[in-house]
């Protein structure tokens, strides 16, 4: 049987200077190295370092260790590209019951980057906008 590949889009939101990304299917660990390089490809482009990403129809099927790799993986590469991480930020939307999002966010704070999870879209937009 064939598994729901995984799909994401950017879109740059000027008016709000946000990258909004949205995932759809399972994120694998196959998936992140791609995630992570469009991510930066979008910051690079727009000179924007904040990210609105939609995950309420994804599902995060990451072994532990790979969740573990995902912020340093993400520093390393930013940092081949002369970006600097610690300005990013990350307001991640999930559904209610959506797993792994929760330990995903407390790697992202404890390797410095600011990552939070939101139910719902506007606190999320308002909560990069602030800062």
């Amino acid at each position: 049987m064939m598994g729901v590949k995984m799909e994401y889009t950017y879109n740059y939101n000027a008016d709000a200077r946000i990258i909004e990304v949205k995932y759809l299917g399972k994120i694998t660990s196959k998936d992140v190295g791609g995630i992570l390089s469009g991510a930066l490809q979008a910051a690079e482009e727009n000179g924007c370092v904040r990210f609105l990403s939609d995950c309420r129809e994804a599902e995060l099927s990451l072994s532990v260790m790979d969740i573990y790799r995902v912020p340093k993986a993400f520093a390393d590469l930013s940092a081949s590209r002369g970006l600097l991480i610690q300005t990013f930020r990350y307001a991640i939307l999930i559904s209610k019951g959506s797993k792994n999002f929760g330990f995903l966010e407390t790697v992202f704070i404890n390797n410095m980057q600011r990552a939070k999870l939101f139910f719902d879209l506007e606190p999320a937009k308002e909560w990069l906008i602030a800062q």
